[in-house]
């Protein structure tokens, strides 16, 4: 047995561990990267959809208030 042989086609053995170490850390590079854009993605979504809802329910309220209001008014006279 020369080594082992990780996931990126690349066998360990004590003559190469420095080049392989180097290899490694490009490749937690990229899967940073890759792993970064997908949570920013979903952190985009998730201040969206809350930036909807808290407008949805503003305009929602607003409206029931302002019928209120209006009904409020409206007896008064």
């Amino acid at each position: 047995m020369g080594g082992f042989r990780l996931g990126i086609g690349l066998r360990l053995t004590k003559s190469n561990c420095w080049y392989f170490l180097f290899v490694l850390l490009l490749v937690g590079c990229f899967y940073l990267c890759l792993y970064s854009v997908v949570a920013c993605g979903w952190a985009l979504y998730f201040i969206l959809y809350g930036l909807y809802k808290i407008y949805y329910l503003i305009f929602k309220y607003g409206a029931i208030g302002a019928k209120r209001l209006y009904t409020f008014i409206k007896s008064l006279h």
